[in-house]
């Protein structure tokens, strides 16, 4: 039986003047995640610079896959990112 995961995380990058300059510092995150088959990934446009929402969904075989992919997949968004996470909120579907 699949599982399902949905994750919502806001951040605040201090400094940035610009959407580019949002965009970069938070591509190398996206593109890491992207190429993760299990994963699917959306950054919701705002008018902002120094914030960003993704909103991500993640799948597992089962609930104990689910949960290791979920364990990573949380560390990367808190560690892997030059930005403060002002909202992690994570929900098992």
């Amino acid at each position: 039986m699949s599982a399902l995961a949905a994750i919502e995380v806001s951040y605040h990058l201090s400094g940035c003047r610009s959407l580019k300059e949002r965009r970069s510092r938070l591509q190398p995150l996206l593109d890491r995640l992207g190429r993760q088959r299990h994963l699917a990934l959306c950054l919701l446009p705002g008018d902002n610079p120094k914030a960003a929402q993704l909103t991500l969904a993640v799948l597992g075989a089962d609930r104990t896959t689910l949960q290791r992919r979920l364990d990573a997949v949380l560390r990367s968004l808190e560690d892997d990112v030059d930005a403060v996470v002002l909202a992690l909120d994570h929900e098992l579907l």
